[in-house]
């Protein structure tokens, strides 16, 4: 299966308002997004809150015929502690930087962000 990433700051058409209600592109922090080329499914890597007032990151998926997504967050285990951050406008970069590395790794994805300058 391949798998690519592309960065965003606001969610696409394949993520209806439903999956992504309570994860809003806040304070600039933006969404992830990762497709499957073969099969058309999805992530999307989302925050619950803004740099202004902290949160956390959490993992959507959706399959490519779903209607709607399902989180997933719990495939972050292993960095599972690592997906907060504190109310600081820097704060944030650094785990977003570090949940999506562990995603790239997860899925074997080539980031396309660089490629196309986003």
């Amino acid at each position: 299966m391949t798998w690519i990433r592309t960065g965003t700051s606001k969610t696409t058409d394949r993520w209806n308002p439903q999956d992504t209600e309570r994860f809003r592109p806040h304070g600039g922090i933006g969404h992830i997004e990762w497709f499957n080329l073969d099969t058309g499914a999805g992530y999307l890597l989302a925050t619950d809150g803004e740099w202004r007032t902290g949160g956390a990151f959490h993992l959507l998926w959706k399959a490519s015929s779903a209607t709607e997504a399902v989180d997933v967050s719990s495939l972050l285990w292993p960095i599972a502690r690592n997906t907060a951050f504190p109310a600081d406008p820097n704060a944030w970069s650094a785990v977003k930087t570090r949940v999506s590395d562990y995603v790239d790794r997860l899925l074997d994805a080539e980031d396309l962000t660089e490629r196309v300058g986003h």
